[in-house]
């Protein structure tokens, strides 16, 4: 299990290689609070959703943070990664949030660097 803050240490370490605005720990906070709470009232017991965080692009470069939300009692998990902006947006338009694997996949294919999965502890 790792921190937040240790997970947006990895990101904005992804960010700063590629020249990208790094991630302020309050608002990763709470995204990751907001998000999770919307999804649980949403979710019935099998399904999963996941969100998307994305930097501003800087030559066309974003770094992102990816969050997968399970039903509880299941823990919440993040992943980090940098990809071209235009295929972050590919993403939004040709993914079903609700399909976790097609997401995953999706990511892995359109990031040239990706890391987690974080779970997330307190």
């Amino acid at each position: 299990d790792m921190k937040l803050v240790d997970v947006v240490d990895v990101v904005n370490g992804m960010s700063h290689r590629v020249g990208c605005d790094e991630f302020y720990l309050d608002e990763v906070s709470e995204w990751v609070s907001e998000t999770v709470e919307q999804f649980r009232e949403e979710l019935r017991p099998g399904e999963a959703s996941v969100d998307v965080l994305v930097s501003d692009a800087v030559n066309g470069l974003c770094s992102f943070l990816f969050i997968l939300v399970p039903h509880e009692p299941g823990v919440p998990s993040l992943r980090c990664g940098v990809a071209m902006r235009a295929r972050l947006v590919e993403f939004f338009d040709n993914v079903n949030l609700g399909d976790v694997e097609g997401c995953l996949a999706f990511l892995s294919a359109a990031s040239t660097e990706l890391e987690g999965a974080f779970e997330l502890s307190g």
